[in-house]
């Protein structure tokens, strides 16, 4: 049996196993080419609204270089995480700060699907842009400007040796 079932099959009624288990539920997988409207609207794919239901925010991504769409209860974690950082070294909080002033809560799909991108994420995120790159981000949605998506792959193609020798250090650590 693997983890997840047996998380929901163990009787256990708390609240942390089964986010737990919903959060490892998510399959916020994939890559897609949008427009963005002129009313700052982006399309969201169905497979990703299908697993949003409970509610969505529009914010920045934690390292805070690209918008954010996140499940209400993965920002909450991400807010949490953030506050025991800060707890821990207050330098940290303008980190805090700058990403609550960046999200906006209660955002719904419209009948197309479409999400609106608030007028400061597009300003600061998205310049004059009518392409966005929409893609899956494991545990939220990524939009980022299609000239800020070819750069990123431009650079992952340059650093993906590195990458590797990282990720075989790390495993043979284990």
């Amino acid at each position: 049996m693997d983890q997840k079932n047996s998380t929901i099959n163990s009787g256990s009624s708390s609240d942390e196993n089964l986010k737990s288990v919903a959060v490892n539920n998510l399959q916020l997988n994939g890559a897609f080419w949008h427009s963005i409207d002129n009313k700052g609207r982006v399309i969201i794919p169905q497979f990703f609204r299908d697993q949003l239901q409970d509610g969505i925010i529009v914010s920045v991504n934690t390292a805070q270089d690209s918008i954010a769409i996140y499940p209400t209860e993965i920002w909450n974690e991400r807010v949490e995480m953030l506050s025991r950082l800060v707890e821990k070294k207050r330098s940290l909080e303008p980190i805090l700060s700058r990403f609550s002033m960046l999200s906006y809560p209660n955002c719904n799909f419209d009948q197309q699907g479409r999400v609106l991108i608030p007028a400061l994420l597009r300003d600061m995120y998205l310049k004059d842009t009518s392409s966005v790159r929409v893609s899956g981000a494991f545990d939220h949605i990524r939009i980022v400007s299609e000239e800020n998506a070819r750069e990123e792959d431009e650079r992952f193609g340059s650093e993906s040796i590195n990458i590797l020798d990282l990720i075989s250090e790390i495993q043979s650590e284990d």
